[in-house]
């Protein structure tokens, strides 16, 4: 999203600023979403796809309140 061919397909009030810590966001994904999906086969316990269903909907949550945060903590880019 940084590179000058997309330009037009993306608009950033300071592209410095995106560039400096824009990209820290991304590490919510990692940050919240590894560890809650790490469990899946952490143990050898066999999960029903209920369950997979339900903790990835769960993980997914948490990294979209996560990103919310961020963004509030951040604000524009």
């Amino acid at each position: 999203m940084a590179s000058p061919l997309l330009e037009g397909v993306f608009a950033y009030e300071s592209r410095e600023r995106m560039l400096k810590v824009g990209s820290a966001g991304y590490s919510v994904y990692f940050v919240v979403g590894l560890p809650m999906a790490r469990r899946i086969d952490a143990d050898g316990e066999r999960w029903t796809l209920g369950r997979v269903v339900v903790e990835g909907l769960a993980t997914s949550m948490m990294v979209l309140l996560g990103l919310e945060a961020w963004a509030k903590v951040v604000g524009p880019l």
